[in-house]
């Protein structure tokens, strides 16, 4: 009788799960750095300040 040779123990799917958590918080970085790029355009748009609509922004339900 021969041993079977040992597997990973999470099933292989380890480098899935990293990779996944990677482009995760990639595009969540990457979204929240591209939004502000549209604040002075908000701002214009809403004839206030940068500062009052940032506040706005984050102070909204």
């Amino acid at each position: 009788m021969t041993p079977k040779p040992a597997g990973p123990p999470d099933g292989g799917w380890g480098w899935v799960v990293a990779a996944a958590a990677f482009a995760v918080n990639g595009l969540s970085y990457g979204l929240l750095r591209s939004l502000g790029l549209a604040l002075p355009d908000l701002a214009e748009h809403f004839e206030r300040s940068a500062q009052d609509t940032a506040w706005a922004q984050w102070a909204a339900p």
